[in-house]
């Protein structure tokens, strides 16, 4: 009976594919080795994974603050670290949990205080104003009232006079007639400065209440704020993990362009490093959102990593 030679040749076939396959496994090893090594040698390609809808930022954005984010390493060195490629497996994932839900509450406390913020500056301003204005009624009022009390003297000594010598004749009598009745007019024209001066007064006391109340009650809710989010926060807002990158949370842009550098930083092998203004310090809070740049320790632990 003749041998089926189709099992020798499939035989051979899979000799070659084991032998095939360690070659792969061996080349892998070389690159991985060489990765670690001299982990700024090759370039890392990266794309953009999952983006949970909740986060309402767009792929392309993230992909441009990736870039922009990997620029903050390589213009520094000089050197090409990262290449975004749409078909690398190694992705940049936007995770919705807990965490960006916290800063979700954050960003609506904080509006609510800034809201508040306005109001009480509104409130402050109305009552500086109105106590200005008081206090220039009060002073107008001080004046007229020493004015008249001067007419007054001056009208009782006059009438003290002519009494004194038994009365005085006609024309002068209509004189101090007249007198009198402009100082009851005067009199009338105080009294009412009086009661709108009083009237002002617990306007001006009413709206300090108010300005006090407010302000007693927006400082407990920047004491809440503060407790609840105003110390510094670990930079667990995202996390390399080796074949990816996942984000879990941002204030804004630029705070999620931060993060990338920092997750970048730990493609490239980096630990944290000491000083807070730096990308790879594991706070979040004094780094320069607006132009990050890599500090000193930054830039030393990369030379130590990459051999520069």
């Amino acid at each position: 009976m003749k041998i089926n030679p189709i099992h020798q040749r499939h035989r051979t076939g899979s000799v070659l594919s084991l032998i095939l396959l360690a070659v792969a496994l061996t080349l892998g090893g070389v690159f991985f080795y060489n990765r670690i090594q001299n982990p700024c040698g090759i370039p890392i390609t990266y794309s953009i994974g999952t983006i949970d809808e909740r986060f309402a930022v767009k792929k392309d954005v993230v992909r441009k603050l990736a870039q922009s984010a990997e620029r903050i390493w390589e213009d520094a060195t000089g050197t090409e670290l990262f290449i975004y490629d749409e078909a690398s497996p190694f992705a940049i994932n936007l995770v919705f949990d807990e965490r960006q839900q916290t800063t979700s509450k954050e960003r609506e406390m904080r509006a609510d205080l800034d809201q508040k913020d306005a109001t009480y500056a509104s409130l402050a301003s109305d009552f500086k104003r109105t106590k200005q204005q008081y206090e220039q009624m009060v002073k107008r009022y001080e004046a007229s009232s020493e004015a008249y009390q001067k007419q007054v003297e001056e009208y009782n000594k006059t009438v003290a006079y002519y009494n004194a010598r038994g009365g005085a004749a006609e024309p002068t009598i209509e004189m101090l007639e007249r007198k009198r009745q402009d100082l009851e007019v005067f009199q009338k024209d105080l009294d009412t400065k009086l009661k709108e001066l009083e009237e002002m007064e617990r306007t001006l006391e009413t709206k300090r209440k108010r300005v006090n109340e407010f302000a007693r009650a927006f400082n407990r809710e920047v004491s809440v704020y503060n407790s609840t989010f105003g110390t510094g926060r670990i930079f667990d807002q995202g996390e390399y993990i080796g074949d990816s990158i996942n984000i879990y949370q941002f204030d804004n842009q630029d705070d999620l362009r931060l993060v990338i550098a920092h997750e970048f930083g730990h493609a490239l092998t980096l630990d944290h490093v000491e000083g807070e203004s730096s990308i790879m310090y594991p706070l979040v809070g004094k780094q320069d959102f607006k132009n990050p740049k890599p500090s000193s320790e930054d830039i030393a632990a990369l030379k130590e990593k990459c051999n520069l």
